[in-house]
C-alpha cells in the first residue's frame, strides 16, 4: 500500500513536469507468483519455459510455467487483458518482453523431450497473430490501447510480414536505428546496428 502511494506520486510529479514513464511487462510470471495460484487453469506449473542449447550455451530452464494457450485462447486470453489493464495503471508506456515468446516458446520437462511448442511453424504465426492482435482491441479506462510496430523482414522467428501492425511503442525495426540504440535490448557494441531484437521506441 505504501509503495503504491509513493508510486502515485512519483507518476503525478513526472507528469507535472511533462515526462511519461515507461514499464516493461515481463513475457511470464514465476511458478510460486500471485498469477499462478490465482489463475491454475491457465498455467501448467509442470512444465517449464527456457532456451535451446546452442554453439556457445547449454540448454536453459528459466524456471518459468508454461502458458495453457488451449484454455486461455478461447477464453479470450483473461489474465493477459487484466494485466495490461493493470499494467496501465502503473505506466504511461508499455514495452512487450521476448515478444517471440507469443509466437513460439521452448518447452522442458522432466518427463518428455524438450522442444518448441508449437512446433509447426504456421501454426506458430497463427498464435502469434491472434494474441498481439488480441492486445490490441484490450483498451484501459483511459482509452489507451497496445499498438505493436514490427518490419517485413525483422520481426521474429518465424520471420513474418502479414499482420495489422501499427508502429510506436515496441517491435522490430527494418533498419538500424542509431537514435533510439539506448533502448536497445542488445549488447551495447551491437546496439547501433541491430535490427533482431525488441526496441522501446520512446514517442
Amino acid at each position: 500500500w505504501a509503495v503504491w502511494e509513493q508510486w502515485g506520486a512519483v507518476r503525478r510529479e513526472a507528469h507535472r513536469l511533462g515526462t511519461r514513464i515507461m514499464g516493461d511487462l515481463p513475457f511470464l510470471v514465476s511458478r510460486d507468483s500471485a498469477d499462478v495460484w490465482s489463475c491454475p487453469n491457465e498455467f501448467d506449473p509442470t512444465r517449464g519455459v527456457g532456451a535451446p542449447a546452442d554453439e556457445i550455451n547449454p540448454e536453459q530452464d528459466w524456471g518459468l510455467p508454461l502458458f495453457r494457450w488451449s484454455v486461455a485462447e478461447p477464453a479470450g486470453f483473461p489474465w493477459w487483458s487484466r494485466r495490461l489493464v493493470t499494467a496501465r495503471s502503473w505506466f504511461d508506456l508499455l514495452r512487450l518482453d521476448h515478444v517471440v515468446g507469443f509466437f513460439r516458446v521452448w518447452v522442458m520437462s522432466k518427463h518428455e523431450t524438450s522442444r518448441f511448442e508449437p512446433a509447426d511453424e504456421p501454426e506458430q504465426v497463427r498464435r502469434g497473430t491472434v494474441f498481439l492482435t488480441h492486445l490490441r482491441r484490450v483498451r484501459c479506462a483511459d482509452g489507451f490501447t497496445v499498438s505493436i510496430q514490427a518490419s517485413e523482414l525483422h520481426y521474429c522467428e518465424p520471420r513474418v510480414s502479414r499482420g495489422p501492425w501499427d508502429s510506436v511503442e515496441m517491435g522490430y525495426p527494418s533498419a538500424p536505428m542509431p537514435d533510439l540504440a539506448e533502448y536497445a535490448d542488445a549488447p551495447e557494441d551491437e546496439a547501433a546496428t541491430a535490427t533482431d531484437t525488441v526496441w522501446g521506441r520512446v514517442p
